[in-house]
């Protein structure tokens, strides 16, 4: 028993490669042994042939990978139009509501009242701004955009005369 010139070499591969490896072997080789010896005989004297190790390019092949580069390039396209249109919706609509709560914050003008007693039913920008926490130059920005749109009406008045009040339309 002890005459054996053979040793046994024991190799931890995961399963799929295992598998893999077993059905090369039964097409190409007489079995396991005989392509693990044939490999490492090779890898020894460097005797492979890069011809036979899977490089090999075939064209079709990279004729589908070149289309699907461009397909996934199309869809990345496509995304980054989509979302730069979600970006855009998402600050108008910050500015449209900005607009909204500036709207919402004014006080009509009675039906009754004289033009003369308009500026006391309206507010400053300023008193606009501290209702809303806002900054009082964006509020005086979004009031000139609303009074160019005939959303909101304003009128010189106030204490000296210094404040514009604005109002809503529609009186």
């Amino acid at each position: 028993m002890g005459d054996d010139p053979w040793k046994q070499v024991n190799v931890r591969v995961r399963e799929s490669t295992k598998e893999r490896w077993e059905e090369y072997a039964q097409t190409e080789y007489g079995g396991m042994s005989d392509l693990v010896r044939t490999a490492v005989r090779r890898e020894i004297a460097g005797d492979h042939d890069r011809e036979n190790t899977g490089t090999t390019t075939d064209p079709g092949m990279v004729t589908e990978v070149a289309e699907s580069i461009d397909g996934l390039e199309n869809t990345v396209r496509e995304m980054d139009r989509r979302l730069e249109a979600i970006r855009e919706s998402v600050q108008s609509e910050e500015k449209y509501s900005f607009k909204a709560a500036i709207r919402e914050s004014l006080n009509k003008r009675p039906k009754d009242a004289n033009v003369e007693e308009t500026p006391q039913y309206g507010l400053t920008a300023s008193e606009i701004a501290a209702r809303l926490d806002a900054n009082e130059t964006d509020v005086r920005e979004a009031l000139l955009e609303l009074e160019n749109s005939g959303e909101v009406r304003s009128l010189g008045g106030g204490p000296d005369n210094a404040n514009y009040y604005f109002q809503r339309r529609g009186e």
